[in-house]
């Protein structure tokens, strides 16, 4: 969605225990793919002499319809079948379940839209026998304790990274457990819960609250697995992705959950983000990270929060917002940054050709809105960012995007000096000539254009355009690119070697805390030679200090023969709080 990285998923197989995943623009298309992938599969597993037990296998063929404002699963593959033969050769159609139907894979039981109903009531009845076999039994406290924290706790977390329970659903299992097991251990069931759950070291029980543990194992999961590149790490970092477009917020994961939300889809990751905001986990260096592409720009959504308390009518306008696929102020203005563009003034009237956000996100496809959500969002918007005027309250600045990326995000450009209209469609140029028009500011082209290749795009300025008429575009407004940035300082031809490796050393912002002592032997030639050849050796140690609440840093590169050297250290940068023995090291 964001990263623009395709990621091609076939299932997942662990042992004898395999999940096929087959897509399609519709039902039928699907439904052929699968047949394809399910006579490979059972075409393989014969090769090795093995075959398909149709009474353990089962599918699912989920399409998602617009109902009522919100994507919801229909089942349609009630009308087909799928066959499969067994270990003599014969047919069997295999079940058909609904997508609100769980099955269980791995112990773990899970449906396709999501729901955990099955696996919540299955837990229950484990909780039910466990608590029965307690109350008949004959259990002695030691036995009664190592039975509840390493016997049916442990088969609670089991699933528990896979699901999605709310606290009140954790609580619901706890009690029972808690009400039949404390007595019988010598402790009161009506104890504190700070007391029941608080570690052992701050004179607390040490009892496992498993919905602090559900939510550990999945800022775990995305710790390990997010920048991995891993089918794991893939589907993480896609539906993480996806939030971060429906979400609408600079960096999510790292931002706190918002109060009002407009977030519906509900997933494996929003639970995650939802967790951890409650917590206050925020995860560094987050690459999902929307960057604003030009000065005072902002998301959409969280200046609209700003001025209603409403969800569902923040609901409505997200839904807006993605139709429309725009993610910032940026995308809703003109060029020049200074006025809404003409199609968002023109809702809900304006043409399906007007929905083109000016970026290159990956949005998922999303219908058209009712006329009434369409208008409030177009109200919320005017309100946010005009007020009564028609000019945005604080325009837009410079473009904060590298010298060379303007090109490959935006698709109209104005040439003023020749008075050219230009069009950028993949890699091809479209050229469309002007139009007489006594308005300086509204220039109008014809939308007939000409096919040109390597234009010179040095006079280039990024425009958006509006549909006059069928047969005229309109330039709502156009704005230079930035100058390029200076270029880094490049160390002097005469300068030795060693110098002008000390040189770009000291020119690295994010390394150079590291070479605030910096020593090296009065050559390094042989050190280089040794280090491209893989040969040299580099030991670095760290340290931390309490009294001052510093860490520091130290390190040291020798060739092979040990006659040349080079030597650093430094404090680590960093907030007080931050600073630990594990830093330094």
């Amino acid at each position: 969605a964001l990263s623009d990285k395709l990621f091609r998923l076939c299932g997942f197989a662990y042992v004898d225990d395999a999940d096929l995943i087959e897509e399609g623009h519709n039902g039928i298309i699907a439904h052929q793919n699968m047949r394809g992938a399910l006579d490979l599969w059972e075409s393989s597993i014969k090769a090795t002499g093995g075959a398909l037990a149709p009474d353990k296998s089962w599918w699912y063929l989920i399409e998602f319809v617009w109902i009522n404002g919100c994507w919801t699963h229909s089942d349609a593959g009630d009308t087909l079948d799928l066959v499969a033969h067994d270990k003599h050769g014969q047919p069997h159609s295999l079940q058909y379940l609904c997508s609100d139907t769980a099955s269980q894979m791995l112990g773990v039981w899970l449906a396709p839209d999501g729901n955990h109903s099955t696996q919540f009531n299955a837990l229950q009845s484990k909780v039910t026998n466990w608590t029965e076999l307690l109350r008949v039994g004959h259990v002695s406290r030691p036995e009664t304790w190592i039975a509840l924290n390493f016997g049916i706790l442990k088969a609670i977390e089991y699933p528990l990274p896979a699901l999605t329970l709310t606290e009140d659903e954790c609580q619901k299992l706890i009690v029972p457990l808690m009400e039949a097991a404390l007595p019988r251990c010598g402790i009161s069931k009506k104890i504190a819960r700070a007391v029941r759950y608080g570690p052992k070291t701050h004179r607390g029980f040490g009892i496992d609250n498993i919905f602090l543990i559900q939510g550990a194992a999945k800022v775990k999961f995305l710790v390990e697995h997010l920048w991995k590149d891993t089918p794991t790490g893939k589907l993480l970092h896609n539906t993480t992705e996806l939030l971060s477009l429906e979400a609408n917020v600079l960096d999510v994961l790292s931002e706190p959950y918002p109060d009002h939300s407009w977030i519906r889809t509900t997933s494996w990751t929003h639970d995650a983000w939802k967790f951890m905001s409650s917590t206050q986990i925020t995860l560094l260096n987050s690459p999902f990270r929307f960057k604003p592409r030009r000065l005072h720009d902002c998301p959409i959504m969280p200046a609209l929060a700003s001025i209603c308390n409403s969800a569902t009518t923040l609901y409505r306008a997200n839904i807006c917002r993605m139709y429309l696929r725009v993610s910032h102020l940026s995308d809703l203005v003109t060029g020049d940054g200074r006025h809404l563009r003409t199609y968002l003034l023109g809702l809900p009237r304006s043409p399906p050709s007007a929905i083109l956000g000016q970026n290159k996100y990956h949005w998922p496809p999303q219908p058209r809105p009712p006329v009434s959500w369409l208008t409030s969002f177009r109200s919320l918007v005017k309100r946010a960012f005009i007020g009564e005027s028609t000019s945005l309250r604080h325009p837009l600045g410079k473009w904060l995007l590298a010298p060379h990326a303007y090109l490959s995000i935006w698709d109209w450009f104005l040439d003023e000096e020749n008075n050219w209209l230009w069009h950028h469609d993949n890699q091809d140029w479209f050229r469309h000539l002007p139009l007489p028009n006594r308005r300086v500011r509204c220039k109008k082209f014809h939308t007939e254009c000409l096919l040109c290749n390597d234009p010179d795009t040095l006079n280039f300025t990024r425009t958006t355009v509006q549909n006059w008429s069928p047969d005229v575009y309109w330039c709502e407004g156009s704005a230079l690119p930035d100058p390029p940035s200076p270029p880094r300082p490049q160390p002097q031809a005469h300068l030795t070697l060693r110098e002008q490796f000390e040189f770009r050393l000291r020119q690295e912002p994010d390394s150079s805390w590291a070479c605030s002592t910096l020593v090296m032997s009065p050559s390094i030639d042989t050190l280089i030679q040794d280090f491209q050849q893989g040969n040299c050796a580099a030991v670095s140690d760290g340290s931390y200090l309490d009294t001052s609440n510093q860490s520091s840093a130290a390190w040291i590169i020798e060739s092979a023969d040990r006659t040349e050297f080079i030597h650093g250290s430094g404090i680590i940068p960093g907030d007080n709080p931050s600073q630990d023995a594990y830093r330094g090291e």
